[in-house]
């Protein structure tokens, strides 16, 4: 392999290392956006609503 074609070879091993990268955050950041959903639902079912306190 020349150098070219080397050169482009780890620009796109670095490109998709970068969105491997970035696609894995946005993946962490779902699932704990969904963990307080899930965990938030759970509250309101049991009647814990930080409103219900207050009334």
């Amino acid at each position: 392999m020349d150098k070219t074609n080397y050169d482009a070879a780890e620009r796109r091993l670095a490109e998709e290392r970068h969105l491997r990268l970035d696609l894995e955050a946005q993946l962490s950041n779902c699932s704990t956006i969904e963990q307080r959903q899930s965990a938030n639902e759970h509250s309101e079912h049991l009647g814990h609503e930080p409103d219900a306190k207050h009334r």
